[in-house]
């Protein structure tokens, strides 16, 4: 789990340290940087709630010489301070949900990024309030509450057919209730169909 989160953190933090060498426009560019915020946050928290204080790596190295690939752990306030920051780019250049093109269902979408950002504050408000950790626990929980409020109001709705919930009639983007969704799967044809992910990882 560690290696793996790692990997991916390394690959998110390759992308934004080379995208201005892409040559695009701004706002392609900004797109695809707030993919690798997303994933860049969704890891470290995945991190922070299985570990506590991981060590805190937000830049591309360019080689394995570099002496902060050996830095000690951050505190778990630390590790996942940035997340807020890398979020709030993310839900300002991520497509709605509603915009997002049938071929590209499955990407995350402005929804994912904002459903994090309300998973990470809960998360981290509660544990920090109830087990009298350093950090300020409103904080968190005010960013988890505007976050929630700022979803609801992106038109997602629970599917209305909880038995066809888990049948191939609910796959696809007709489904609503789907925020952060995985791809994979065959379908009763064999073709590759979008499986469901309610909500972010408990």
């Amino acid at each position: 789990n560690w290696r793996n989160a790692y990997r991916r953190i390394y690959v998110s933090n390759n992308i934004l340290g080379k995208a201005e060498e892409a040559v695009v426009t701004e706002a392609v560019r900004n797109r695809w940087l707030a993919e690798a915020y997303f994933f860049r946050a969704y890891n470290y928290f995945v991190l922070v709630k299985k570990y506590g204080g991981v060590p805190l790596i937000v830049k591309y190295f360019k080689n394995t010489g570099e002496p902060e690939i050996y830095d000690c752990r951050n505190t778990r306030e630390e590790a996942i301070a940035p997340c807020s920051k890398d979020l709030e780019f993310a839900a300002t250049w991520l497509p709605k949900h509603s915009n997002l093109p049938a071929a590209d269902w499955g990407r995350v979408t402005q929804s994912s990024a904002l459903a994090l950002t309300a998973r990470i504050g809960l998360y981290m408000g509660t544990l920090t309030k109830y087990h009298n950790l350093e950090g300020n626990y409103k904080d968190h929980l005010d960013k988890s509450i505007k976050a929630c409020e700022a979803v609801m109001g992106e038109g997602h709705d629970l599917y209305p057919d909880f038995q066809k919930l888990f049948y191939f009639e609910a796959e696809g983007p007709a489904n609503k209730e789907n925020i952060f969704v995985k791809v994979y799967g065959p379908n009763k044809s064999g073709n590759i169909v979008h499986g469901n992910s309610r909500g972010m990882e408990n």
